[in-house]
């Protein structure tokens, strides 16, 4: 049996494929929306829905007398707690772990701002204005409303729609006005319209940070993009047509003195493959580089999503198989287990 962590949407389709392959599931939730959810999927034969929070001891019993053979944990990143708990548990088990994450949007805008925790963040949203919208959940909510730096703030909170959210929100002095109750996910639109609504932004505000966003959001791709073709264009091609030429000297040596040369013929062949893809691949990218720019700022950064992107990630898997085929003194930058020794050290 899998035992998922199905906190977010991710995990809820996670439950479902596995159901869909014939799966028996163990699909774990912290509130009655999410397991009537889980419950719309089916298949009530092989999945069973825990709904009842778990610390490490509690799930250490439940995954030992379930006869659970892996953990998938998707979870909401902020559920740092749940994690923690989860790999403890597999670890004291010795079952297999497996950490769900969507791909995470680079923040590119401007007006970012990162903090360390939810009292900071309080904190600089009252630097920042006087009308704060709310998308943290429920669980922290209490933080930011008897947060002392927001008693003055008019705070909008954008929450599930279940009785016992709504009546927590109405128990920290929220009025109704002030509780949207929806569930996701929402649409350019809506949240265009919730803000204009609660005086968060106008229309005109923000279509103007959108677009900045996507401009930010092009410029960090070409930058990224242009970096890999350089890196693999002066370094790693280099690196591999050298260490190409000095297999293929030790293979000559070696047939001349007649010694088998089968070990070193079949990597140089390999070797020399993919050193022609690399070239291709490092040449298909800077074209779709310099096409990016005939476009405008928006135009633009949905070229470099749906076209640069993957075609760098084409090119990164050509530059770590060679990688691993290519001899460490050659090699013009660090392995992933150099760096790790590095920090350890």
């Amino acid at each position: 049996m899998i035992f998922i962590a199905a906190g977010t949407r991710d995990g809820r389709e996670l439950v479902c494929r596995l159901l869909e392959a014939g799966y028996e599931v163990t699909a774990s939730v912290v509130s009655h929306y999410g397991k009537q959810l889980l419950e719309k999927y089916g298949h009530t034969d092989r999945l069973h829905i825990n709904s009842t929070a778990m610390d490490k001891r509690d799930l250490i019993e439940y995954l030992g007398t379930n006869d659970i053979k892996a953990f998938v944990d998707a979870t909401h990143p902020y559920a740092s707690n749940v994690s923690e708990n989860a790999m403890g548990a597999c670890r004291s088990l010795n079952i297999p772990y497996i950490r769900y994450e969507r791909e995470s949007t680079p923040i590119t805008y401007g007006k970012a701002y990162n903090v360390l925790n939810y009292e900071d963040a309080a904190k600089q949203a009252a630097e920042l204005g006087h009308h704060i919208f709310l998308t943290t959940g429920s669980r922290n909510l209490e933080k930011f409303v008897t947060s002392p730096y927001l008693i003055d703030a008019s705070i909008v909170v954008r929450v599930l729609p279940s009785s016992k959210v709504i009546s927590m929100c109405e128990s920290l002095g929220l009025s109704p006005g002030n509780i949207i109750a929806m569930q996701g996910p929402f649409s350019k639109e809506l949240n265009i319209e919730l803000y204009k609504k609660h005086g968060i932004f106008t229309e005109t505000e923000v279509r103007a940070r959108f677009e900045v966003q996507l401009e930010n959001y092009g410029k960090m791709i070409n930058i990224e993009a242009l970096t890999m073709i350089d890196m693999a264009r002066k370094f790693i091609a280099p690196a591999v047509s050298a260490y190409s030429a000095d297999l293929a000297d030790t293979a000559i040596s070696k047939k001349e003195l007649g010694v088998n040369a089968n070990a070193e013929i079949s990597a140089l062949s390999r070797i020399s493959d993919l050193a022609e893809v690399l070239g291709q691949k490092i040449n298909l990218l800077e074209e779709a580089v310099i096409k990016a720019g005939e476009y405008e700022p928006v135009e633009a950064a949905t070229f470099f999503h749906d076209s640069v992107i993957p075609k760098m990630n084409e090119l990164r898997v050509v530059a770590d198989e060679l990688e691993t085929l290519t001899c460490k003194e050659y090699w013009p930058f660090p392995s992933y287990g150099d760096l790790l020794s590095s920090v350890q050290s």
